[in-house]
């Protein structure tokens, strides 16, 4: 990746990280339906949640220069798939 788009890829890590600490305090994330409570929807929330911090650990690993495809090897026998 050329730096352009890996200080593109961490600027939106940071972003979604920063989104996540939010939720994390209040309790409440956004979607695109609107705003998903802690205490009303607790399983959308986490699942919300454990969506958007993938999104970030995938986005740091190309910010530090890696590419998708040596994630997906270290990632696929995690979740039982053949890379």
């Amino acid at each position: 990746m050329n730096p352009f788009d890996r200080v593109l890829a961490g600027s939106f890590a940071v972003f979604m990280a920063c989104g996540l600490v939010r939720a994390f305090r209040s309790g409440i994330i956004g979607h695109e339906d609107g705003p998903l409570d802690l205490n009303e929807h607790p399983l959308a929330f986490s699942m919300l949640v454990a969506v958007n911090l993938c999104c970030v650990a995938m986005l740091a690993w190309l910010a530090a220069g890696q590419e998708v495809t040596t994630l997906w090897r270290l990632a696929a026998p995690t979740v039982g798939l053949k890379p």
